[in-house]
């Protein structure tokens, strides 16, 4: 059974894109990344809005809950590493 999740993106300045989705059992958080359109998922994580983080390899269908909103945050150990 997918889960329907809102992943918002950060936009220009203080805006952010609003992105609906579903997810399948197994889906990721770099899957759920790329399926919201950011174009160098790897350096993001999802974070909900108690400020628990997930990360990109991490099973992300086993700990959404439906109907709930992500928020795309850059990860902060990845940003600028080579």
């Amino acid at each position: 059974m997918d889960k329907n999740i809102t992943i918002l993106v950060p936009g220009q300045g203080e805006e952010r894109e609003l992105h609906d989705m579903a997810i399948r059992p197994g889906n990721t958080v770099l899957e759920a990344l790329r399926q919201a359109g950011i174009q160098h998922p790897n350096q993001f994580i999802l974070e909900d809005g108690s400020g628990n983080q997930f990360v990109a390899g991490q099973n992300f269908y086993d700990v959404a809950q439906n109907g709930e909103k992500y928020y795309a945050v850059q990860d902060r150990a990845r940003v600028g590493a080579r």
